[in-house]
């Protein structure tokens, strides 16, 4: 039931336009979606003051 519950969460992100912020880690130098996914500017923007 988990994997359920989360692809609709993931349609329902994809739908209205929202996904969740990049997590930077060591991971991400493997990772063949680093060019989509831009941890670094996702990094440096979440860490601006509010």
């Amino acid at each position: 039931m988990r994997v359920r519950e989360l692809v609709t969460k993931m349609h329902e992100m994809m739908r209205n336009g929202k996904t969740p912020k990049a997590q930077k880690g060591k991971h991400c130098s493997l990772c063949s979606l680093k060019e989509l996914c831009h941890p670094n500017l996702t990094h440096e923007l979440c860490s601006c003051p509010q």
